[in-house]
């Protein structure tokens, strides 16, 4: 088995993320259009908000009934900005998300899904390579919630062939999204907002997917 981002993990995979590259979650990160007043500002408060490690808050969930596991992880820039970090874990992929809010107003999002499979071609049916996949999604959102920016790219890496996804990911430039989902994002972002303010969000916690 193949385990992928799940539990103390999360620090070290968001960390290489967060670096300032054409791969990083870094708000400035593309070369789409948009609003450049208000995508200064969120990269003010995000780089703020990820500057202030010390206040940090950190919690780390399993789910009692299915294999999910994962961190949720918050950062502070003033009384209303926070930096909101998840994480979902499973057994062929998982999830890492960053939400940057002002109060329950959501200003920017980055979402990383990877998976992984079986090479179907590798020439070693004995002990087959694997397949991983990574697609990184970037939104950004105007004092309105409107969408003004979105960036998107994608790769496979496989094993067979010494390729490692991070660096093929690292090679791609940020293009203009193809079909940006604005009202899927906003509605994710909402659902981990209340599950964090409700307090629902301990220790045995089935995540977004389960919640």
């Amino acid at each position: 088995m193949r385990a992928i981002l799940v539990g103390g993990l999360l620090t070290a995979t968001l960390s290489l993320a967060i670096c300032s590259n054409t791969d990083s979650s870094d708000p400035e990160s593309g070369t789409d259009t948009g609003d450049n007043a208000t995508i200064e500002s969120i990269v003010a408060d995000y780089n703020a908000a990820m500057a202030d490690t010390a206040e940090s808050e950190t919690i780390e969930y399993s789910c009692p009934d299915h294999p999910v596991s994962g961190v949720v992880r918050i950062h502070h820039a003033g009384p209303e900005v926070r930096l909101i970090e998840y994480s979902e874990g499973y057994e062929h992929g998982g999830r890492n998300e960053q939400y940057l809010v002002s109060g329950n107003r959501l200003r920017f999002a980055y979402h990383v899904t990877s998976t992984w499979s079986f090479d179907p071609e590798s020439p070693d049916s004995e002990n087959p390579g694997t397949v991983d996949t990574e697609i990184q999604e970037r939104y950004y959102f105007n004092d309105e919630g409107e969408l003004i920016r979105a960036l998107k790219k994608e790769a496979s890496a496989r094993s067979v062939e010494n390729q490692n996804i991070s660096g093929v990911m690292r090679a791609i430039p940020n293009g203009p999204h193809p079909q940006p989902n604005a009202a899927a994002v906003t509605s994710r972002a909402r659902a981990l907002l209340q599950a964090l303010d409700a307090g629902r969000i301990r220790t045995s916690w089935c995540g977004l997917s389960g919640s």
